[in-house]
């Protein structure tokens, strides 16, 4: 499913955006007021759970399929920029390019699902047209609201709880535990030297309390400890539900266990206690 929304705010411009969609592959074509075409670039292989931009970059360059293009609009993988920079988004936008004319947020990219969210901020419902091979939705929405308004992809993305020691844990990405017990200190089990840990994916924030266990739900989620040792650093989930050990080495006291993707590397953020 395709929820796309055009920008209230704009009136007639002049100028349009047009976003067709088939499969993983999305193609944006801009146009000025005289119908002719100023940009062009192409999105291949969109991944799940990643943010994709549109910039408006004048003068600029795009490489599709294996060509080099002039345009003044591209896209830009966000997630894989800021896994490096690990900046603000909008401030990375703005090294690239005058400013983000489109964004693209995607769910669970699979050959059967291709769930999208869709943004145009420079357009109103007449300079945003949108085609795809799949059903869609266009709606508005307001620029003025995402100033102190939550991120599409904090309610979009799906998230991941943690089960240890009989208990499930489940905590957002800035580590505000929405259930569970965190206060009781883990610990080993008699005659182990480890601690087991499940990961069970479920659907957006927690809030629907919906757990997926979808065929489409096999991927891999990153493990990063503070203290202790994984035995992996990458867990695959089979049908949502994935194992890892954890290692204290002696360790006790306040332990940090991030899970996320490999270009998003935390989701969920648990503050625990070892024992």
């Amino acid at each position: 499913m395709i929820q796309a929304f055009y920008n209230q705010k704009v009136e007639k411009s002049g100028s349009k955006i047009k976003l067709k969609i088939q499969g993983a592959t999305a193609t944006a074509t801009a146009y000025d007021g005289k119908g002719n075409v100023t940009g062009e670039d192409v999105l291949t292989d969109m991944l799940s759970y990643s943010s994709y931009i549109l910039i408006y970059s004048p003068g600029g360059q795009v490489k599709i399929y294996k060509q080099i293009h002039a345009s003044d609009y591209r896209w830009l993988n966000i997630n894989r920029i800021n896994s490096s920079i690990r900046d603000d988004l909008a401030r990375t936008a703005l090294l690239f390019g005058k400013h983000t004319a489109l964004q693209i947020d995607t769910g669970v990219v699979a050959d059967s699902t291709v769930d999208l969210y869709v943004r145009c901020f420079t357009a109103g419902k007449d300079g945003f047209e949108i085609e795809a091979d799949q059903e869609y939705s266009l709606e508005p929405f307001n620029t003025d609201n995402l100033v102190r308004g939550r991120h599409p992809r904090m309610t979009f993305w799906d998230s991941y709880a943690l089960i240890v020691n009989g208990r499930e844990l489940k905590s957002d990405h800035k580590g505000f535990a929405f259930s569970g017990d965190f206060v009781t200190p883990l610990k080993c089990e008699e005659g182990k030297d480890y601690i087991d840990f499940t990961i069970v994916k479920y659907k957006s924030d927690f809030t629907p309390g919906i757990k997926l266990e979808r065929d489409i739900d096999c991927e891999d989620v990153f493990v990063e400890t503070s203290a202790g040792l994984a035995n992996c650093r990458r867990v695959w989930l089979d049908h949502g539900t994935g194992h890892f050990r954890l290692y204290p080495m002696g360790y006790s006291g306040l332990i940090k266990i991030k899970l996320g993707r490999k270009w998003y590397r935390v989701w969920n953020d648990y503050l625990l206690k070892l024992e």
